[in-house]
């Protein structure tokens, strides 16, 4: 689960004000979009292939 590693670094540098609130929230809502993008990719490459493929 390395997003939500990546989101717990994240969370750090800004509760140690290594990042400002608007920097930090455009940061979380990529990693949140990402996380939804890459399950959608999973599952379509984990579906059965159909004859029509």
């Amino acid at each position: 689960m390395k997003l939500e590693e990546t989101k717990t670094w994240l969370t750090k540098a800004h509760n140690r004000k290594l990042l400002n609130n608007k920097n930090f929230e455009t940061l979380m809502k990529e990693i949140n979009s990402l996380g939804k993008q890459l399950n959608m990719y999973i599952k379509s490459i984990g579906e059965p292939m159909t004859n029509n493929q």
